[in-house]
């Protein structure tokens, strides 16, 4: 937030209030709309707090939910250049679960009631910024789902190297979690013996370096994705060297991977999911079909 960024107006901007507490990652300065302030009665400006949309996990919820502020709205002086500092926490507002608090700096400069310029700074914000992580990735991807959610962070600010580095050595340090999950997702849905006994000799050895003949054929339908096996999908940008590429094709092979996980990962939970209401479903059938059978008295 420089004079020189003021002098020349040469700030990115955003649309709303809102979208700059949803999209903008900390330590990023943006330009609000004039829209944005509004005037009390006696003329002054205001920067009022907007309802956002925030992901809840708390179980009543378990989903996007809107959320208030508790501070209603930031006061600027309208004859003068203004910096205000400021917090504001949100709360759900069907659970009412605090679920992020940010603080930021605005300045605004105003002249009879004019805007002439503003700059907004996320100082920070706090849980950290990025998208929500579906409790399924949160289970495939084991004790690297902090280095996971590094790479959401890179990849938000558009550092493509840095995200896609993140994302490969998760799914390198995971790979025996990963065909785990996979064996008991085919497993749960009683996939043919010898492709069970084929994932459980690639958990042992395969690389993703490795040929990807090796992979064919080895996963059950409900884990394919679009019809395509994930770890081939996988394979190509694992193998290759990420630091030959510039940085915007780098963050477009991150986002690719991280696609690719969290859909494998959710299959494999709907995989179990799917199985253990198959389950219950043959065992309340068999009860029924006993009932029927007992003699009436």
């Amino acid at each position: 937030m420089t004079e020189t960024a003021t002098q020349q107006n040469t700030l990115a901007s955003v649309n709303s209030f809102r979208e700059f507490l949803e999209s903008v990652p900390p330590g990023e300065v943006r330009q609000l709309p004039a829209s944005a302030f509004v005037y009390d009665r006696n003329g002054n400006p205001i920067l009022k707090w907007p309802s956002i949309l925030l992901y809840c996990a708390n179980k009543e919820c378990d989903g996007f939910r809107y959320a208030d502020p508790s501070e209603t709205q930031i006061y600027f002086d309208s004859h003068s250049r203004i910096r205000r500092d400021t917090f504001c926490s949100y709360q759900c507002r069907n659970c009412r679960r605090l679920l992020k608090i940010y603080a930021l700096a605005v300045i605004a400069e105003f002249a009879v009631a004019k805007l002439h310029h503003n700059e907004i700074l996320k100082i920070g914000e706090s849980p950290l910024f990025g998208p929500h992580v579906p409790s399924a990735v949160l289970e495939l991807l084991g004790e690297d789902v902090d280095q996971f959610q590094k790479g959401l962070r890179a990849e938000a600010q558009g550092l493509g190297i840095a995200a896609a580095a993140y994302y490969r050595r998760v799914v390198e340090n995971q790979r025996t979690h990963l065909f785990d999950q996979i064996i008991v997702a085919a497993e749960s849905v009683n996939a043919d013996s010898k492709m069970i006994e084929k994932l459980n000799q690639l958990r042992e050895h395969w690389r993703f370096q490795q040929s990807i003949d090796e992979i064919k054929g080895c996963l059950p339908q409900i884990l394919l994705i679009e019809g395509q096996n994930p770890l081939e999908l996988l394979h190509p940008v694992l193998s290759d060297s990420i630091h030959d590429r510039t940085d915007e094709e780098a963050l477009e092979i991150a986002g690719e991977i991280r696609l690719v996980l969290i859909n494998l990962a959710e299959r494999i939970a709907l995989a179990k999911t799917q199985s253990t209401e198959l389950k219950e479903a043959v065992a309340k059938l068999s009860a029924r079909k006993a009932q029927r059978k007992q003699p009436l008295k």
